[in-house]
């Protein structure tokens, strides 16, 4: 056994607390149960602990934490030692994203490659980060005892984006992979499932999936998932993500966290204390994950991983928060947006309508006016914006939006007026 250092989080009855603990033990999880039976001994219930590493680890991690005091008084004749208690309860926390994120801009997508030998298998941008191996730093050398495992890259993909074809196409790759989903979830909904794949650098699959619609097979533009990498194993990758795939609110009621989709983003990055974010990229690895998001449309790939300054204070098990599902409706909103705005100039386009086309500015403006003149429902607000478009190209711009100001009526009747102008134009 060794001494092992870490923070500790615990209740009793309506009162919060967080401490510093110093135990003698094989493990991390060993320490949290023994904390755990030394607390409940004076009526206090252990909610989780973070940060748990042999002692000569954390205090290089938190030299001016208590962590030195307590192991004065550390020994086998007293193999647990329990800092001063402070208190939480109506704390302000500060609003601090513990994540560093990059945008790494312009991804060319690979195209078929003609003539190109050795053939690419990333774009040249995301080599290094998806497949290069960082020098182990000097507490990870401590932690692991110098065996340092190597960076393993691994990719999330979501068969519900291509349904039957990606279990299909996992199935015949070679590669190791397996569903977060088990028992009768996934054999009801397999051909659905967000699969976890550990990833090869000069393998077919992860060509096809950086291969945009200009090359064969192309995967890029499908959006299918994220690629993460960590020096976590498989199996301890996948138990540690399975833990978030179904969600609580403080109040209990459940959601599903499809947590591998861009539009899942605002949990990482919202600005709030980032209680989630924190607790999803810490895995059983020292200094947790690093995750590339792919953003096609944008031409971009977002990167996220944990501060190594900067730590959040994960609930267990994770909560969403109303913060996070503000988010999350305010993201979806702009996501939806874009999708009517991007329909709406191809309706203009496809119809060879007189330009100039409306700009984005003004057409997003459009929508938020939509919405509050009574057109809640997406597929009339998208035909709102077509039809909008359409009157645009005619110069009848100001008489549309005077009709859809008529709020009295409804949008169908709304929606015939402005055809029935349209029409009238054009005849």
């Amino acid at each position: 056994m060794k001494p092992y250092l870490g923070f500790c989080h615990l209740s009793q009855g309506d009162n919060l607390f967080t401490l510093i603990s110093a135990a003698l033990c094989n493990h991390a999880n060993e320490f949290e149960t023994l904390i755990s039976t030394e607390i409940a001994k004076n009526g206090y219930w252990l909610h989780w602990v973070n940060d748990v590493h042999p002692a000569d680890q954390w205090l290089l991690k938190h030299p001016d934490e208590w962590g030195d005091v307590l192991l004065c008084s550390l020994s086998e004749a007293c193999p647990i030692v329990l800092g001063p208690l402070e208190p939480l309860n109506n704390t302000p926390q500060p609003g601090v994203n513990i994540l560093d994120i990059e945008h790494l801009e312009p991804i060319e997508a690979l195209d078929s490659q003609l003539g190109v030998d050795p053939k690419k298998y990333v774009p040249d941008i995301l080599r290094d980060a998806l497949f290069d191996q960082p020098t182990p730093t000097d507490a990870e050398q401590l932690h692991y005892q110098q065996a340092v495992p190597v960076m393993k890259t691994y990719a999330l993909l979501d068969a519900a984006k291509m349904p039957y074809l990606l279990p299909d196409i996992l199935q015949s790759s070679g590669l190791h992979y397996e569903s977060l989903f088990q028992g009768t979830l996934q054999d009801e909904i397999s051909h659905h499932a967000p699969y976890l794949v550990e990833l090869e650098q000069d393998h077919r699959l992860t060509r096809q999936l950086f291969t945009g619609p200009q090359g064969i097979l192309g995967l890029w533009e499908k959006s299918l998932g994220i690629f993460i990498r960590t020096r976590a194993e498989f199996s301890a990758l996948r138990h540690h993500l399975r833990k978030f795939t179904r969600l609580q609110n403080a109040q209990g009621k459940g959601y599903f966290f499809r947590f591998w989709e861009k539009t899942s983003l605002p949990a990482l990055t919202h600005g709030q204390p980032a209680e989630l974010a924190e607790a999803l990229l810490q895995d059983t690895s020292y200094l947790g994950q690093f995750w590339l998001i792919p953003l096609p449309e944008d031409n971009k790939v977002i990167t996220c991983k944990r501060h190594p300054d900067r730590h959040g204070q994960p609930t267990r098990p994770a909560k969403i928060t109303e913060e996070i599902l503000a988010a999350f409706d305010t993201h979806l909103e702009q996501f939806q947006d874009q999708l009517m705005i991007d329909n709406a100039l191809k309706h203009f386009a496809n119809n060879e309508l007189t330009p100039p086309a409306p700009d984005q500015a003004h057409l997003l403006n459009l929508l938020a006016f939509l919405r509050t003149e009574g057109f809640s429902d997406k597929e009339k607000r998208q035909e709102a914006l077509d039809r909008y478009t359409h009157a645009y190209s005619l110069g009848l711009a100001d008489q549309a939006l005077a009709i859809f100001k008529e709020s009295a009526q409804g949008p169908a009747i709304r929606l015939w007026h402005v055809n029935n102008l349209i029409k009238d134009s054009s005849s």
